[in-house]
């Protein structure tokens, strides 16, 4: 069986990622592992904002923002290629 770690988090942040987690996935590691392999598959960071770039790549293609924006975090949720050991 995996072992568990505890992180601290302010509690505003941890229900608001408790809702996230319960409302796309099946578990808070599945969602958590899922967030950190998206920025790392993407090479991005999170703390850059990408909005108007992103649009304007879904206009310029001819690309239904809301279906790549899908399609990308089910390609990301199913390819696993990291492993965290803290």
């Amino acid at each position: 069986m995996d072992s568990f770690i505890g992180i601290r988090f302010k509690k505003e942040t941890a229900k608001r990622f408790q809702t996230f987690s319960r409302t796309y996935f099946k578990s808070h590691t599945e969602a958590m592992a899922t967030m950190l392999d998206f920025f790392f598959y993407n090479e991005i960071s999170p703390k850059e904002k990408y909005g108007k770039d992103i649009m304007n790549y879904a206009t310029k293609h001819n690309t239904n923002l809301d279906k790549m924006l899908d399609e990308e975090a089910l390609r990301n949720l199913y390819s696993y290629k990291y492993i965290f050991n803290i």
